[in-house]
């Protein structure tokens, strides 16, 4: 990354755009904590977070999806129990200790997959609860991440390109439930190849190319700028964002 500078406010769907190997994935995990910037400050929420690690950065509200799908599917892993493993995350107890008998123990783990049941009414899966994760479409995958990140009850969710390999309903359905999920209070930032879904969905755009920022602002200003058109095309021709 290369002198990248962006804010994204609370409440916003905040985009980013850019052709391959334009720095979209690094942004994203030094966001999330997976990768340290040479130079450079993370603030979130107005606290500094460069010396927190991922997990102490999930707890803060925090949580990221990634490109490809990350389920759980050794064994007889199901749906519930992927979801319930976001919670267990902010919980005191864990998804081993979870088998023991302790009565505390088992309050938790109840609350636990009380709220995970609940994320998967929510994004339209609970009928799909107890079957295995490894069985489900890519299109339900990519939901079943979604509700797990969401069981830590984040202020913020990095999506890492989650409309990867759907279809154009599949996409349409995921537009609605991040419209939903940002309706309830959660600022998203949003990595997408799909260029079309960022323009409707996000309030605020920004344009990477070879690690730089090249456009920033609205997606009516973003898709007006010249330097965009050549990032995509190599010369400025149709808007690329149609």
């Amino acid at each position: 990354m290369n002198r990248v500078n962006m804010n994204v406010w609370q409440g916003q769907i905040f985009g980013v755009i850019g052709p391959n190997g334009a720095g979209k994935t690094t942004l994203l995990n030094i966001l999330s904590g997976l990768m340290r910037p040479d130079k450079g400050e993370v603030f979130y929420f107005g606290r500094k977070v460069n010396a927190l690690t991922p997990h102490a950065r999930s707890r803060l509200g925090m949580s990221k999806t990634f490109q490809t799908s990350k389920l759980f599917s050794a064994g007889n892993f199901t749906v519930l129990d992927n979801v319930m493993v976001g919670a267990y995350n902010h919980s005191q107890t864990n998804l081993f200790a979870s088998m023991l008998s302790f009565p505390v123990i088992r309050h938790q783990e109840r609350e636990i997959r009380e709220k995970a049941m609940e994320y998967l009414r929510i994004l339209g899966l609970a009928s799909r609860a107890l079957q295995r994760a490894d069985a489900l479409p890519v299109g339900d995958r990519r939901l079943v991440e979604i509700a797990r990140c969401l069981t830590g009850e984040p202020r913020v969710l990095l999506l890492d390109e989650p409309a990867a390999g759907l279809n154009d309903a599949e996409v349409d359905a995921l537009g609605s439930v991040l419209e939903m999920l940002n309706a309830r209070g959660i600022t998203i930032v949003l990595v997408e190849h799909r260029v079309a879904m960022v323009m409707r969905l996000c309030h605020q755009v920004i344009v990477l190319d070879h690690g730089s920022k090249i456009a920033e602002g609205s997606p009516a200003e973003v898709r007006a700028d010249k330097k965009v058109e050549v990032a995509y095309f190599g010369t400025q021709t149709n808007d690329p964002t149609n």
